[in-house]
């Protein structure tokens, strides 16, 4: 799963970011992902439209993301935008295969309740017991 972008569609796609975040004006988004992906591709797109939807995921303030640097790199931003059809492409988590690695629930609630590290979301990892 990689999308190459022309160059109307990169354009297009930090207009859009500066849009849905003025305050990324000085980090000059299209700038940023030139530099951090090959060849104006991103790993993780499907397609154009596909790009946009995790652009917008990326951006709503619910997702919490301070600048558009990490856009490009994997994240739930991606796999929650996939297209229905691509979603079976992903890869599953280790702990729980009925869930994509990035955005498994199961690996979720483990984090909030404090028995998983958040880098361990997808992968294995066990769950050191407490004494309570």
């Amino acid at each position: 799963m990689a999308y190459k972008l022309s160059n109307a569609e990169g354009n297009a796609l930090h207009h859009l970011a500066i849009a849905l975040r003025p305050d990324w004006v000085r980090n000059r988004p299209g700038q940023v992902w030139h530099q951090q992906v090959t060849d104006g591709t991103f790993p993780h797109a499907v397609s154009f439209l596909h790009t946009i939807h995790a652009l917008i995921a990326y951006a709503s303030p619910q997702a919490g993301m301070r600048t558009p640097n990490l856009f490009p790199q994997s994240g739930a931003h991606w796999d929650t935008t996939v297209p229905a059809r691509s979603q079976e492409s992903l890869p599953r988590c280790q702990d729980h295969d009925w869930e994509p690695a990035t955005m498994c629930s199961a690996c979720w609630a483990d984090v909030k309740v404090g028995d998983r590290p958040r880098n361990m979301i997808g992968k294995h990892y066990r769950v050191k017991h407490r004494d309570h």
